[in-house]
């Protein structure tokens, strides 16, 4: 008895203390450098207090700026899948290489260029059942790029005094007294990516007053210039809206009116190249006033003389009926 009050005395202690509760963390390096055109990765795991979510979730991926800045990638995975789809991965250089469901969300940026030297934040949003919470680093990852490799892009300065021969030697530190700096420059790499262009969406929408209207979308660099053809229209412009997307750039060329029926072409080009894609309109086209209203009578007539049949038919059926009752023998 007596050497059980200690024992008991100790559960005491340690039951209340329990299984220490999971909060929103984000865990991620302070930095990581890479070499321009080559690939880097972006390490970032996080822990959350919902236990083992399997709803709906979102993974993002920002440069710039926490909450604000430009998104670069985006995934979503549905209830209890752990496949995450890509829905944005700007130039299609951005990939996901952690699992969300185990809570990673580490990010691999191929063929680096100079733009892409920054601060990147990654981001989770949880929205299933009576789930919806998000987290986001607030410090992020600096990404530093370096110009270690060949052909890279990058310039070269060199320090220095001036020699007899007016190149300049290299000093390990600035001594006092004259000295230059000797630039030499590179090409860079173009940012936005030149890029011919593509037709990311065309459609056509229903207007006002039982109208049609058409819109085509078109990406590229340099933004591709848009044109229309089609029936009673040649080869006619619209004139198009831009629009920025991160460092993308999208176009889109609207036709407010299709007049007849047939195929519309919209074509894109730039100094890359040009690219078409077509659309159908085929409007339901119906009779005149009086085919319609002799149309509608004549099936009424039909419903009207299906009717009197059947109950013709009944009606020759009961009687059939009744008189085999009234002919049968007599009861006694």
């Amino acid at each position: 008895m007596e050497g059980a009050v200690p024992l008991l005395a100790s559960l005491l202690c340690v039951l209340p203390m329990g299984a220490p509760e999971q909060r929103w963390s984000m865990q991620v390096p302070a930095e990581v450098s890479a070499a321009v055109g080559e690939a880097a990765v972006l390490p970032c795991t996080f822990t959350h207090p919902h236990g083992h979510y399997d709803g709906p979730l979102t993974a993002i991926w920002r440069a710039g700026e926490p909450y604000a800045g430009p998104q670069v990638f985006r995934c979503t995975a549905a209830r209890g899948s752990e496949l995450c789809q890509t829905a944005l991965s700007l130039h299609g250089r951005f990939r996901l290489l952690g699992n969300p469901r185990h809570n990673n969300l580490s990010l691999r940026v191929e063929r680096l260029a100079l733009a892409d030297d920054g601060r990147y934040f990654c981001r989770v949003e949880f929205a299933g059942g009576d789930v919806h919470d998000r987290y986001e680093s607030r410090q992020g990852i600096r990404l530093r790029l370096t110009c270690e490799r060949a052909g890279s892009g990058c310039g070269k300065a060199l320090c220095g005094r001036p020699g007899p021969d007016g190149r300049h030697s290299r000093l390990p530190a600035f001594p006092p007294g004259p000295r230059a700096c000797e630039l030499t420059l590179s090409r860079l790499p173009r940012w936005p990516p030149a890029a011919a262009p593509r037709i990311v969406n065309i459609s056509v929408l229903p207007g006002p007053a039982h109208a049609y209207r058409a819109l085509c979308t078109a990406e590229g660099e340099p933004p591709p210039a848009l044109v229309w053809s089609g029936p009673a229209l040649g080869n006619g412009s619209a004139t198009g809206a831009g629009l920025s997307q991160g460092h993308g750039y999208q176009v889109t060329a609207e036709l407010p009116a299709l007049a007849q029926d047939g195929r519309y072409t919209c074509t894109a080009s730039n100094s890359l190249g040009r690219a078409e894609a077509s659309v159908y309109l085929f409007r339901f086209h119906g009779a005149s006033g009086a085919s319609a209203i002799a149309l509608l009578l004549g099936a009424l007539c039909f419903k009207v003389l299906l009717l009197l049949g059947v109950l013709i038919a009944r009606t020759a059926a009961a009687r059939r009926s009744l008189g085999g009752c009234i002919a049968g023998p007599p009861l006694r």
